[in-house]
């Protein structure tokens, strides 16, 4: 019995974001990221979020 890994030898990922208290009471938050193996695997996520804390 064969078993392959699929992951990739080389893979670079980088991640950026930002996040805020608008108020006492408030916060959000924002941030991206990318993953590529250099071949043929590529990948964009994203996510918005906000907080209301009492």
């Amino acid at each position: 019995m064969h078993i392959e890994e699929n992951v990739p030898k080389d893979r670079g990922e980088l991640k950026l974001g930002i996040q805020g208290n608008f108020s006492q009471n408030w916060q959000g938050w924002i941030n991206v990221s990318g993953t590529d193996d250099f071949d043929h695997y590529q990948k964009l996520e994203g996510a918005v979020g906000v907080r209301y804390v009492w």
